[in-house]
């Protein structure tokens, strides 16, 4: 959905550019995760958090992560519908009365 990304400097420019405005009050709980030689397999919840409180608004997402050693990640995939994304969003908003 979001293309490849290299380097550091490439990804942490895209999720500062992301986590912004609304997407700042998200957390991303693991539900569950396997490893299997340098790679894990994760389920996890892209949730958002209302400031009233309240249920939160969630969707789920597999993400995938390949080890390179010395405590970095060489490969990262993410497997969702983005129009869970879309429709999370959009029930945020209404909630908030925007």
């Amino acid at each position: 959905h979001y293309g490849i990304m290299r380097r550091q400097p490439a990804i942490r420019a895209w999720i500062k550019s992301v986590m912004t405005g609304p997407a700042a009050n998200m957390d991303f709980p693991v539900v569950h995760y396997a490893i299997e030689d340098d790679v894990v397999y994760s389920y996890i919840l892209n949730r958002f958090l209302l400031p009233s409180g309240g249920e939160p608004f969630q969707f789920p997402v597999v993400t995938i992560l390949c080890y390179a050693g010395e405590g970095r990640w060489c490969y990262e995939e993410d497997v969702y519908n983005p129009m869970e994304g879309a429709r999370m969003m959009t029930a945020v908003q209404a909630a908030a009365g925007g």
